[in-house]
Formats: C-alpha cells, structure tokens, sequence
C-alpha cells in the first residue's frame, strides 16, 4: 500500500529537518499581476527621473556619513 500524500509529506518534512534545513515560505510580486506590473512601472519612472550624482560627489558624501557615524577614523 502506498503512503498517503499527507503521510509522505510528513516523512519529507521530517527527513529535511534532519539534514539540518528549516522550510521558509515565500511571498513574491506576481508579475502576471496588473496591479503589480504598474506598480514595478511607477517605480521605474521615478527612478529614471531621480538626479543621479556624480561618482565622486557621492563618494564623498558616503564616506562623510561613515565618519559621522564612527564607523570610519
């Protein structure tokens, strides 16, 4: 007789934890989603529209924020 799929998802579980692994669940954007393929949009635009700094210029600001921090010396 074969197990039931309960009792083999069991066994699963269990041999899974024994190999020292946790199961995670995920929640993700589903980009077949309308609602979030127009949200990905407007965030892309608002991003393309965004000043980007010059390297330097935000090099030296990083680097004036991990002095203030401490974490530089």
């Amino acid at each position: 007789m074969r197990p039931q799929p309960v009792e083999k998802v069991r066994r699963y579980r269990e041999r899974m934890t024994s190999q020292g692994m946790r199961q995670v669940n995920l929640w993700v954007p589903d980009v077949r989603s309308p609602r979030i393929v127009e949200e990905a949009r407007r965030q892309s635009l608002l991003t393309a529209m965004t000043p980007v700094p010059e390297e330097g210029e935000f090099l030296d600001a990083y680097e004036q924020t991990m002095v203030e921090n401490g974490e530089w010396t």
